[in-house]
């Protein structure tokens, strides 16, 4: 009996349990799917929710005014995060190219460092001899990337005529293949394609098409006597160099969108250039006298390229009014061309009767002299400064190269209304006396400031007003007291990335130069001394590492000595680290070549699973993206009303997202991946961030190189921030050409 009295109890007991267990389940899932709840849901956006463009509008009907049944509060408070947490334990994304990784170990090898490749080409012309001095030169390097062309950076030594392939900031090409385009007026034109291994350093001859020859022209009478006179001297003209333009395929297209924003139409400037030269030469042939050496007239072509000479005749005398001869100036018989005219009996009297031009070099024999090689001018000759100038000479110590700068005031006798005051003038370096000097013009005044890229100035820039007395040449020698200031780099990556350096001391710029590191690694700066350099808390500087031109990277770090170095500084100098925030790393390829065009991005682990919803969610549907991004750009440019017809149909899109997470990781950012912290490698490869990353905390780094699909990343590195810089190392990726 005991027994069925119990079973007649149990059955009503279970369905009573299940009724409530029903329940509360339904009204769970109407409180995580309800459009009332993500309405007014705001604390799962990665960031401010003011930054969010559409944070806005609600993901739903309800944001168009339909309504919609409360959900208990009880479920809505006590189910809201753990259920979160639930849904994204639960996620899997079987994709390997964002499937999580394990923690990243940095590798500080050789690939970190640039390729620091160096081709020097020696310019000569076709028979192997040197250029004539102060010829036009003009010059393109390009770097090879696979299919790509990358604008690289060369130099002209003019001393030696030699252009120097070493990057635009002088920290040496990376390996692979090149091509050097070079134009040299009459000489030509050429190109050189090349290829450098790491740190090869090497000199080579390239030789113009062209090359400079003498040729003689000799003008005779009927019966072959010289004539002794010319009325005008011959001229050589040639047409300018023609180069075939080259078809190169530019830098690949972007990958990373922007954050959502107002659309900006780009304003192009359009306009055109023209540039003429005229020489000036005497209007007619009939007033002059050119004396020949012994009727022949020496000639500077340049052979194997066409070229022309021609001058004018009078008519009366020559029987004809024009010499014209045409072509490249190659044949032999240009080392003794003779032409006869048949010229009056009277034409030696008739020509001395007319200016006398050119005495001093008949015939234009000097051509015949070897060229003349480049020196410096002799700086105490006072004959060769100009008429009323006086020169000013400047000599400096000091341990870093400095370089015056010179303040020119002219006129300074008028009213200073009429006075437009000081201008900034360079001077003249002249190496062999390792002095600067510069020639000032009458009734003027002159200032001097000093600088350099590793001379910190804590009380500013001063000017020196210099007295220059009555002597025509004045020379003044400065001593500039400094100590020194060495700075250790936070981050082996980032010293390897700054070939360049801009320095400011207490607000005052230095101005920009090559980094001066050292063999040890440290950067050496010295910093000026005065009554109050090292005094007080306010030596702080402010040193900005910059690698590459086209696509260059630049990250900030800072020097604040404490009190002990402070002292340390006023007795000499002190070594102090510098300190820095962010991320860095280098992307190469296999052969560890930098990797321009690089993009990359950076979210919070935290975010992973609702960036990859998103991903998953859009993968194939690349119409629906493209909607989404517009519509949130549109409503980022003004403010919409919740029934305005952009807002229900974004409203819509998202609605078809399941996470609230997802929903509000794309109202903020605009695609699957954080638009808002995106990082592009240099022309060498260096990608930096120099937002601060919380120490101690996981993040999630895209990568793309090859890859130009938003959607497919060649990589992903999971790793966790470090206290001031993170530094990645080396990043291998594939290259264009794999």
């Amino acid at each position: 009996m005991a027994m069925g009295t119990s079973g007649r109890f149990w059955l009503p007991a279970s369905l009573l349990v299940f009724s409530v267990l029903a329940l509360g389940f339904s009204a769970w899932l109407f409180d995580w799917r309800g459009p009332a709840r993500d309405a007014g849901r705001r604390d799962e956006c990665s960031g401010p929710v003011q930054h969010s463009p559409a944070s806005a509008w609600a993901p739903s009907s309800a944001a168009s005014g339909a309504s919609a049944p409360a959900a208990p509060k009880a479920a809505s408070t006590s189910t809201r995060e753990p259920d979160r947490e639930v849904a994204q334990a639960d996620f899997v994304d079987d994709d390997p190219v964002v499937a999580e990784q394990p923690l990243w170990k940095a590798d500080y090898g050789d690939g970190v460092r640039r390729g620091a490749g160096r081709v020097e080409f020696e310019l000569l012309d076709a028979k192997g001899q040197p250029l004539e001095p102060g010829v036009w030169v003009e010059y393109e390097l390009w770097r090879k990337v696979g299919e790509h062309w990358l604008r690289e950076g060369a130099r002209l030594n003019a001393a030696r005529t030699a252009i120097i392939c070493d990057a635009f900031d002088g920290g040496g090409l990376e390996p692979g293949a090149y091509e050097l385009v070079v134009r040299c007026g009459p000489y030509g034109a050429v190109t050189r394609a090349f290829g450098v291994s790491r740190g090869e350093l090497r000199i080579e001859r390239l030789e113009m098409p062209h090359w400079r020859r003498i040729i003689v022209l000799s003008f005779t009478d009927k019966e072959g006597k010289p004539l002794a006179y010319l009325p005008l001297p011959p001229r050589y003209t040639a047409p300018g160099t023609v180069t075939t333009v080259v078809e190169r395929t530019p830098r690949p297209r972007r990958v990373l969108r922007e954050p959502p924003q107002p659309s900006r139409s780009a304003v192009g400037l359009g306009g055109s250039s023209s540039s003429s030269r005229r020489m000036v030469r005497p209007s007619s042939p009939t007033t002059q006298r050119f004396p020949t050496d012994n009727g022949k007239w020496y000639v500077r072509v340049f052979a194997g390229g066409p070229g022309a000479i021609r001058f004018e005749l009078d008519e009366a005398l020559f029987g004809t009014s024009q010499f014209h001869v045409e072509g490249d100036f190659t044949e032999a018989h240009w080392d003794h061309y003779v032409t006869a005219y048949d010229v009056p009996a009277d034409f030696a009297a008739v020509m001395e009767q007319r200016e006398l031009c050119g005495a001093e070099d008949p015939g234009c024999r000097s051509l015949l002299e070897p060229l003349p090689l480049p020196r410096e001018p002799d700086l105490y000759d006072v004959l060769r400064i100009p008429e009323g100038h006086r020169r000013l000479i400047v000599s400096i110590a000091a341990p870093c190269p400095v370089t015056p700068t010179f303040w020119v005031e002219d006129d300074i006798s008028q009213p200073k209304g009429k006075n437009p005051g000081p201008r900034q003038v360079s001077g003249t370096w002249h190496a062999p006396l390792g002095r600067w000097w510069l020639d000032l013009p009458p009734d003027s005044s002159v200032e001097l400031e000093f600088s350099s890229p590793q001379l910190l100035r804590p009380r500013g820039n001063l000017r020196e007003a210099i007295a220059l007395g009555e002597s025509r040449i004045l020379e003044i020698h400065r001593t500039i007291d400094v100590s020194l200031l060495q700075v250790s780099c936070p981050s082996p990556t980032l010293a390897a990335l700054g070939m360049h350096l801009e320095a400011t001391c207490n607000g005052v710029n230095s101005p920009g130069g090559a980094a001066p590191w050292q063999s040890d690694g440290t950067l050496r700066l010295y910093v000026e001394r005065g009554p109050e350099s090292f005094e007080g808390q306010g030596l702080v500087t402010a040193l900005k590492l910059i690698g590459g031109r086209v696509e260059r990277a630049a990250h900030t770090v800072v020097v604040r000595p404490d009190e002990g170095q402070r002292r340390e500084l006023a007795l000499g100098g002190t070594t102090v680290a510098a300190r820095g925030e962010g991320l860095v790393l280098r992307a190469v390829d296999s052969g560890l070549a930098g990797l321009p065009w690089v993009e990359g991005t950076v979210l919070e682990f935290d975010k992973d699973v609702a960036s990859k919803r998103l991903r998953k969610h859009w993968m194939g549907s690349a119409a629906e993206m493209e909607e989404c991004y517009e519509l949130l750009c549109k409503l980022a440019a003004k403010d919409v009303e919740a029934g305005h017809p952009d807002a229900l149909r974004l409203n819509e899109l998202l609605e078809k997202l399941a996470d609230p997470a997802s929903r509000e990781w794309l109202r903020r950012e605009g695609a699957w991946y954080s638009t808002r912290s995106r990082l592009f490698s240099s022309d060498h490869g260096y990608m930096n961030l120099e937002t601060g990353l919380v120490p101690g905390k996981r993040y999630v780094l895209y990568l793309w190189s090859r890859s130009r699909d938003e959607m497919t990343p060649d990589r992903r590195i999971d790793f966790v921030a470090a206290e001031g810089i993170t530094d990645l190392g080396v990043v291998i990726l594939p290259g264009y050409g794999d």
